[in-house]
C-alpha cells in the first residue's frame, strides 16, 4: 500500500523533531596548573554553576559564561576574565544562527589569568586566546563584535582552556613587567655610559699624567745635559789654562839648573885656581 500524503508529513515532521532533539553540545576544561598555580574552573549554564572542571554535556543549545575562579571572582565573573558561549546548531538559510563564544573583559571583568578557546568536532581548531590584559582578541566595548567567533557546523562541542602553553600566570603580569624590564635597560645603559665617561676621565687623566712625567722627565734630562756640558766646557777650560803654566814652570826649573850649573863651574874654576896658588906659593918657600 502506497504511503499517503499524511503519512509523509507525519514522517517528515518526526525526522524534524528527532534532529532537533538529537541536538547536543560538550564544553571541555584544561587547566594547566603548572602555570596558572591555582584557581577552579567555573561553567555556569542558564544561571546555574553546573561545573568546575568536568567536561559538561547538554541536549539542544546551550548558552553559559565560564572563568577561573582564583578566589577574587564573583559568581558571574565578575572581577576576572569571563568567557560567553551560545552552542547552537545553525538555522538552515539563516547566516550567523550557529553557536558563537568570546572573551569579555568588558569592566566589571579584568583578565585574572591567560584564557583561550576552540571548537571541536564540528568547526576544528576555530578559537582564539587572550593572554594578557591588553589583548586584541576580547571585548573591552560592547560594539567590539569583531572578536566573536563563529561556528556554523551541528553539534559542535567547545574547548576551553587556562593558562594556555607558554603564557604567564596572570593576563597583567607580561604588560606590567615590560615597564621593569624597560627600566632596568636604560638604568644598565645609563650605567654604562656613565663607566665609559668614567673610563675616558681616568684615560684623559693617565694620558695628562703621563705627558707630565714625561715632560719633567724631557726637562730634567735637558738640565743634566746642560750642566754636563757646562762642567766640560770648565774642565775643558781649566785644562786649557793649566798647559800655559805648565809649561811656564818647566821653563823656569831649566833656567834654574843652567844657573846652577854655571854656578857651579865658576866655584870649580875658583877653587882650581886657588889650589894652583896655594901650590906655587908652597913651592917658592
Amino acid at each position: 500500500m502506497a504511503p499517503t500524503f499524511v503519512q509523509i508529513a507525519l514522517s517528515a515532521f518526526l525526522a524534524a523533531a528527532l534532529s532537533v532533539k538529537a541536538e547536543t553540545h560538550t564544553i571541555s576544561f584544561t587547566n594547566n596548573l603548572r602555570s596558572c598555580g591555582k584557581g577552579t574552573p567555573a561553567l555556569i549554564v542558564h544561571g546555574s554553576l553546573v561545573s568546575n572542571g568536568t567536561a559538561y554535556t547538554q541536549s539542544g543549545t546551550m548558552q553559559g559564561i565560564a572563568y577561573l575562579q582564583t578566589g577574587d571572582c564573583l559568581f558571574n565573573g565578575e572581577g576576572c576574565g569571563l568567557l560567553e558561549f551560545n552552542m547552537a546548531n545553525p538555522t538552515p538559510g539563516v547566516p550567523g544562527s550557529g553557536s558563537s563564544t568570546d572573551i569579555s573583559l568588558i569592566t566589571p571583568h579584568e583578565l585574572n589569568v591567560p584564557i583561550g578557546f576552540n571548537y571541536y568536532n564540528g568547526c576544528d581548531g576555530q578559537g582564539t586566546q587572550c593572554l594578557t590584559g591588553t589583548c586584541h582578541t576580547a571585548f573591552f566595548q560592547p560594539d567590539d563584535t569583531q572578536v566573536q567567533v563563529a561556528c556554523q557546523d551541528d553539534n559542535a562541542d567547545l574547548m576551553i582552556t587556562f593558562c594556555p602553553d607558554g603564557s604567564s600566570s596572570s593576563g597583567s603580569s607580561s604588560s606590567e613587567s615590560a615597564a621593569p624590564a624597560s627600566s632596568a635597560s636604560a638604568t644598565k645603559k645609563a650605567a654604562t655610559s656613565s663607566a665609559a665617561a668614567a673610563t675616558s676621565t681616568t684615560a684623559a687623566a693617565e694620558a695628562t699624567t703621563s705627558e707630565a712625567v714625561e715632560t719633567a722627565a724631557t726637562s730634567t734630562v735637558k738640565h743634566v745635559a746642560v750642566a754636563t756640558s757646562a762642567a766640560e766646557s770648565s774642565a775643558s777650560a781649566s785644562a786649557a789654562s793649566s798647559v800655559p803654566t805648565t809649561r811656564a814652570s818647566s821653563k823656569t826649573c831649566k833656567a834654574k839648573a843652567a844657573a846652577n850649573k854655571r854656578s857651579n863651574q865658576s866655584a870649580a874654576k875658583r877653587a882650581n885656581s886657588w889650589h894652583h896658588r896655594s901650590r906655587n906659593a908652597r913651592a917658592a918657600f
